[in-house]
């Protein structure tokens, strides 16, 4: 039989890493960048997203698991659908800029109005994003306390290895 939790000190690493490469994703992005800047730095902050959680649930298994993980796993769901909801906005207002001229035909609008649109979704985009900013500013202690309390149950061999395991994803720190 093979102890799958025997890896979890790299998981843990892991999803803290990419956590941490999301968060600074999120405070580095700028509402006047292009679309092209916003949409790699949005699907960045999914690239990590997507892979801290999955690297969450790895940590769980084999390991009764903390409500707190638990918890954190749904949280980083949560944020993700967020981010999700920011790219779509993106998309839209690349759509928008890229033809305006099949919505023009369709609404019978003016260019000027079509205008308003992209700049609607630029602003949901500013929104979903300012939101995400806040929802992890406030859990930022929550997740400190299950950061220390997941590197307290650790051998200290295990803590060797979840500092290289860090430092292979985020190596500045």
């Amino acid at each position: 039989m093979v102890n799958i939790a025997m890896n979890r000190a790299v998981h843990l690493a892991r999803r803290d890493a990419l956590y941490r490469c999301c968060i600074e994703l999120l405070e580095g992005r700028h509402a006047e960048a292009s679309i092209v800047k916003r949409r790699s730095r949005i699907e960045g902050i999914l690239k990590h997203l997507s892979e801290a959680r999955h690297e969450a649930i790895c940590a769980l298994r084999g390991n009764r698991g903390w409500r707190s993980e638990k918890i954190f796993v749904k949280y980083l769901e949560l944020i993700y659908d967020a981010a999700q909801a920011a790219q779509v906005m993106i998309q839209h207002e690349a759509l928008l800029k890229a033809d305006k001229s099949f919505l023009k035909r369709l609404l019978g609008m003016g260019t000027a109005k079509l205008t308003q649109f992209e700049d609607r979704h630029r602003s949901m985009e500013r929104e979903i994003l300012d939101g995400i900013t806040v929802l992890v500013m406030y859990a930022s202690s929550t997740y400190s306390e299950l950061k220390k309390a997941n590197l307290n149950s650790l051998s200290p061999s295990d803590k060797a290895r979840y500092r290289v395991a860090y430092s292979a994803v985020h190596p500045v720190e």
